[in-house]
């Protein structure tokens, strides 16, 4: 009795907190497919402007999407997005703002990659910490590498050489040895792949031909009381349906029919915000078919994978006084990554935040908790000792296997084409329209990009009704 009596209070506050019921057999103004970020901004966008008849569709029990806090310790937990990049200067940061919440500036940065570094604990294969100098070097090197894929790119736009290949090319011309080579290639990989969500080998060089221009800049920024406040904020007053599934999409009548598991749902216009993963799979049928370039941009776009475990200690055994701790795998496992983050650094209790990328996240996945663990505590053990304690609970995140995500986020693969995001993100027959960090042509994988993203299509929508947009949209 506890729990339905729990269940129909959450249902009953969720209606009050979250907008008006929703009503079925009306035909809609505009019908949000994807309760995250993207379809909240716009949803959030339409209402602010007038359009009231709307709706959100999510396939899953709670809003958010790829933004996801938990609270199991009395620490906010993000299991999907953590970060607001450029706190100075971001849309998603003035939302922040406005709402009074507290902002921790941290050492990592989306915009300078390197300047991680400045506060890492760097191990070897055996376990021994790197002296400042080595790692002062090896930045150094980290460096001069980017100089270089940026001399490749100037003399050749159209070169289709991997990260792998001109990191190769490097080495060899600067003669380096195997074993700052693999120290090197672990650092590069620990920049690159763990901000894009794909290994070096499918990474392209030419990524800078995309020409992306963030919106933002300079600091970024965690937020300790949870990213859900983002959400929540971007959800009130917004009519809702959930554990709602959309398969298919009917767009060739003056009239789209969206077919779900709780029946068919009528709009003038119709905003698809579903991630790169679910489109991929093709679990929702569109009808008539995505034109030839827009299923183009679907298969030049890859599916990134980001996981993370987090870890609650007893007590801090680890280095304190930095934010990160890089444990360098053997030249046999050098993919085998775990990216370790000093958590407690920032929220005052003995928590280690572990991320997987890659193919690696992959095969993490695939393991059990019991083995995940096991394997973070191993490496653990080899820096600090076999006498540390072991994690009193842990949270393991999952994305790939995620059925409503798919993915982590976008990443551009061997095809950085700027018009794959363009082609993924155009309006088709002025009724079906596209959001989501994987339309953005200025900041994909992140939050701000699923924001503007849902501000676009919003705005497209409230043209194509023949109403102005506010100025303060």
């Amino acid at each position: 009795m506890i729990s339905v009596r729990f269940a129909f209070l959450l249902l009953f506050f969720s209606n009050v907190l979250f907008g008006e019921c929703v009503s079925k057999g009306e035909t809609y103004d505009a019908i949000i497919v994807g309760g995250g970020i993207s379809g909240l901004s716009a949803a959030h966008t339409l209402k602010k402007n007038g359009v009231e008849k709307i709706v959100i569709l999510e396939a899953a029990d709670r809003i958010g999407g790829r933004v996801w806090t938990e609270d199991p310790w009395g620490s906010k937990l993000e299991m999907g997005a953590s970060w607001i990049h450029g706190i100075e200067n971001s849309p998603t940061f003035e939302i922040v703002k406005n709402m009074n919440i507290t902002i921790q500036p941290t050492i990592y940065s989306h915009s300078c990659l390197t300047c991680k570094m400045n506060s890492m604990a760097l191990y070897d294969s055996n376990g021994k910490r790197l002296n400042k100098e080595d790692v002062t070097q090896l930045q150094d090197y980290v460096e001069q590498f980017l100089q270089y894929l940026h001399e490749i790119n100037t003399q050749n736009k159209n070169n289709s050489l991997t990260f792998v290949e001109a990191l190769d090319d490097f080495s060899k011309k600067n003669k380096l040895s195997e074993d700052f080579y693999n120290r090197l290639y672990f650092t590069l990989r620990l920049l690159n792949t763990y901000e894009f969500a794909i290994d070096l080998q499918n990474m392209a060089v030419s990524l800078e031909k995309l020409s992306m221009h963030s919106q933002v800049s300079g600091t970024d920024g965690i937020i300790p009381f949870g990213y859900n406040l983002v959400s929540s904020k971007l959800a009130k007053n917004i009519p809702l349906e959930l554990n709602c599934k959309v398969d298919g999409i009917s767009y060739d009548k003056p009239i789209v029919e969206i077919s779900t598991n709780k029946g068919i749902f009528k709009t003038k216009n119709c905003i698809v915000t579903v991630p790169i993963g679910v489109l991929k799979e093709k679990t929702i049928t569109f009808s008539p078919a995505l034109p030839k370039e827009k299923l183009l941009a679907i298969d030049d776009l890859q599916v990134g994978l980001f996981n993370k475990v987090y870890l609650l200690f007893p007590c801090a055994f680890w280095d304190q006084e930095v934010e990160w701790i890089e444990p360098i795998p053997s030249s046999k496992s050098r993919d085998q990554i775990w990216d370790i983050m000093n958590f407690g650094k920032y929220f005052k209790q003995p928590i280690l935040l572990v991320f997987t990328a890659g193919s690696f996240a992959k095969e993490v996945e695939k393991w059990s908790d019991e083995k995940t663990i096991d394997s973070v505590m191993s490496v653990l053990k080899k820096l600090y000792g076999e006498n540390i304690p072991s994690p009193s609970s842990y949270r393991i995140t999952r994305w790939g296997s995620n059925p409503f995500s798919l993915c982590s986020y976008s990443a551009p693969g061997l095809k950085p084409e700027v018009k794959a995001y363009e082609n993924l993100a155009a309006p088709v027959n002025d009724c079906l329209y596209f959001a989501g960090e994987a339309t953005s042509t200025t900041d994909p994988s992140t939050v701000l990009g699923a924001f503007s993203s849902g501000e676009r299509a919003a705005k497209q929508v409230l043209k194509e009704m023949k109403i102005k947009p506010r100025p303060d949209e």
